[in-house]
């Protein structure tokens, strides 16, 4: 269950003695939840992926519906340290790996 999972994070969170609050841990977790379903044969979207499309597309119905997220979202990623180094991004596309260096 979200609400169970979310629930454990922010403590966990707590426990490390993280500096972010719940209110930017929770937002962050939802975005990135990935829901399973029991129907595999059903078209089911992920909550990031139904918010960018709605964003990406300008869907003004959509954007009314994920405005909360998208802002709470936002604020949790501001919250987050700045870190300098290496950003590795999951990707469902296959590179020719020939042609980037190592």
């Amino acid at each position: 269950d979200m609400a169970v999972e979310a629930l454990m994070k922010v403590y966990e969170m707590a426990r490390q003695q993280s500096a972010l609050d719940p209110q930017h841990v929770v937002p962050l977790f939802v975005y990135t939840y990935e829901l399973l379903y029991d129907d595999a044969d059903a078209d089911h979207d992920q909550i990031f992926a139904a918010m960018n499309r709605a964003m990406r597309e300008a869907d003004a119905t959509a954007l009314a519906f994920w405005r909360p997220l998208v802002w709470a979202v936002d604020r949790g990623l501001r919250a987050l340290p700045r870190v300098a180094g290496k950003l590795y991004r999951g990707i469902n596309v296959q590179f020719n790996s020939s042609v980037y260096a190592h």
